[in-house]
């Protein structure tokens, strides 16, 4: 009566997410040695079209597989090792232990799909993947395996880790036997130093 307004709070409202829309990721590490295990592993959360998480999905199969950081295919159909499939439990599909072997060009990103066609697929950060800084075995190669005696030919030697990646970082000595009494050995760098693994 005197004008003044009075207060008033609602029943509790619920709000519950919208339809299954798109896929929300956490990534894993950004910078990976290949061969190994991802040291943080990637989850993959089930959303409606505003970002929240249907955590009553624990059905969905999210696969995950790798392409290039420009969504590209990775070259020889290169995959990703360990399990690739994750079921979502409380609208979460966790993974658990990926890696990859091989290092490409540039940067990979891991891509998410769901079993549920209308589910927007989803794709993780650029990831680095670099060579194992182990030693392995070398990859020697000649110019030509036919030649003259006093024609030079010319070995490429490339140090590689188990996945066969080329160690980029390895430069240490070593030396190269011929099995031929009457064989030289002519080095253009000083002997017995490899100084690119490229």
């Amino acid at each position: 009566k005197d004008g003044s307004l009075i207060n008033a709070v609602s029943n509790n409202i619920t709000v519950s997410p919208n339809v299954p829309s798109k896929l929300s990721v956490q990534d894993p590490s950004l910078s990976v040695t290949a061969g190994t295990v991802f040291t943080v592993q990637p989850k993959v959360s089930v959303t409606d079209l505003y970002g929240n998480v249907r955590s009553d999905d624990n059905t969905s199969v999210i696969t995950a597989s790798a392409v290039m950081a420009d969504k590209t295919p990775v070259p020889n159909n290169e995959t990703l090792k360990g399990s690739v499939t994750a079921k979502t439990v409380v609208g979460t599909a966790s993974y658990t232990n990926l890696s990859y072997n091989k290092v490409e060009s540039g940067p990979i990103r891991i891509k998410f799909k769901s079993s549920q066609s209308s589910i927007t697929e989803a794709y993780s950060q650029p990831i680095t993947v670099t060579a194992s800084t182990t030693l392995d075995h070398f990859d020697i190669t000649a110019n030509k395996y036919t030649e003259v005696v006093g024609n030079p030919i010319v070995l490429t030697i490339k140090a590689k880790d188990l996945n066969g990646n080329i160690i980029t970082a390895f430069n240490s000595l070593g030396t190269i036997a011929i099995d031929d009494s009457q064989a030289q050995v002519v080095w253009t760098s000083p002997i017995g130093l490899i100084t690119d693994a490229n």
